[in-house]
């Protein structure tokens, strides 16, 4: 799944598509998908939140539908002498794993969590953005030209404490999570799946 294509590979039929990433591409995968059997299984690669979407509609028809750590589909596909990367050999092999790990796989979280990680998602970004704006601006400070963009900066911190609820903030979110470190959830999707496995690409 990229931000503008599904990509998708279907076992046992061996069965390829594409479609918009969009509510209409939706429409068409699930088309697809309701014609197959019961047992089916839909897994996808975390990909920054642009999988979301579609996780939800999937989920809220019924359909089981599983998200995979990149890391684990990058070791199956070195493990398989698999070394290029399109959207299309990616679908293929998620499909591939999940056939040899059925098990593999989270379940898509509650609300609340789901919030807090797009959340923490959002906050990286800014954080990496700011990253690479300071040492613009210390490149720039040696030319003389660095007051457009050390406004630009202050902008961007201003953005990064005001876009978050308050007890999301740094200072906030670090106690939280020590106090919180005997109780965080885990994933617990353990169960077994035969049959079809249908996968979308990242």
């Amino acid at each position: 799944m990229s931000r503008d294509w599904l990509d998708g590979f279907c076992l046992p039929e061996k069965q390829r598509f594409r479609f918009q990433n969009s509510p209409d591409g939706y429409a068409r995968l699930l088309e697809i998908l309701q014609g197959m059997s019961d047992d089916l299984k839909v897994g996808f690669e975390a990909t920054g939140g642009q999988e979301w979407a579609l996780w939800r509609i999937l989920i809220s028809m019924g359909i089981n539908a599983v998200q995979l750590p990149p890391a684990q589909i990058k070791a199956f596909a070195l493990s398989m002498g698999k070394r290029a990367k399109t959207d299309q050999i990616d679908a293929e092999l998620i499909a591939r794993f999940m056939a040899f790990r059925p098990e593999a796989g989270r379940a898509l979280p509650d609300e609340k969590l789901q919030r807090l990680r797009a959340l923490t998602v959002r906050r990286a970004q800014m954080v990496d953005a700011r990253k690479r704006l300071s040492a613009q601006i210390s490149a720039r400070r040696k030319q003389g030209v660095s007051a457009e963009l050390e406004d630009m900066d202050r902008t961007l911190s201003q953005s990064r404490t005001s876009s978050f609820h308050p007890w999301y903030r740094p200072g906030i979110s670090r106690h939280a999570s020590r106090r919180n470190a005997r109780t965080r959830p885990h994933d617990s999707d353990r169960s077994r799946c035969h049959g079809r496995t249908c996968t979308n690409g990242s």
